[in-house]
């Protein structure tokens, strides 16, 4: 699932992710994830089948994970913090 998604956003990240890269800094940031993800894929692979890989795999299946739910608890509370501030602390 993480090896397609990765090849769309560094090849296209127009096309599902409505992202528009204006430089060629911005491409080359994107392939660069592009690049992360799909090393994340072939390990996790490798961990499927061979087993002195399985532990790395693990370890880092979770670190990508966290990744993804600290991202998440840190959004919703600022955008929580932003709404309450937008909309109450005007009036003042």
């Amino acid at each position: 699932m993480v090896a397609p998604a990765a090849i769309l956003y560094g090849f296209q990240p127009d096309l599902k992710f409505d992202l528009h890269p204006d430089t060629i800094d911005e491409l080359s940031f994107f392939k660069a994830v592009m690049g992360l993800y799909l090393g994340f894929s072939v390990l996790w692979i490798l961990g499927v089948f061979k087993r002195n890989f399985w532990k790395a795999a693990v370890i880092s299946n979770i670190v990508f994970m966290l990744g993804l739910g600290v991202r998440k608890a840190v959004k919703y509370p600022l955008r929580w913090f932003t709404y309450i501030r937008l909309r109450f602390w005007n009036f003042c």
